[in-house]
């Protein structure tokens, strides 16, 4: 009913973060995700959908390939999975109040290296 009230609540508790790309993941029919970490400690925080414009999208490949990185030791190769090195930083929209992101959209990113 009142509909309008409701939106203006949910983007309340959302909030947008800067964060560090850490992997990735693009698998054929499957909505692509980046992992995110926290800047300077590369520590795992959660995924974020990438959901930005195809153009956008593309740019972020082209980064992506360009600061293509080994897995860490521990971590088993995927094809789907493509490693960054540091430097790319990102923009997310999450839901705030928590450790971990929740709902987390990659809204921007930028070449910090």
């Amino acid at each position: 009913m009142c509909h309008h009230h409701q939106e203006a609540s949910n983007r309340d508790q959302t909030t947008e973060s800067e964060f560090e790309l850490l992997r990735v993941e693009r698998e054929r029919g499957k909505p692509a995700f980046a992992l995110m970490a926290e800047p300077g400690t590369r520590k795992y925080v959660g995924s974020a959908f990438v959901s930005v414009n195809r153009e956008m999208r593309e740019l972020l490949w082209k980064r992506v390939q360009e600061h293509a990185g080994p897995p860490p030791k521990d971590m088993p190769k995927r094809p789907a999975t493509q490693w960054v090195k540091a430097g790319i930083k990102a923009r997310v929209k999450h839901l705030r109040g928590e450790d971990d992101l929740r709902q987390a959209s990659l809204q921007d990113f930028w070449d910090e290296s």
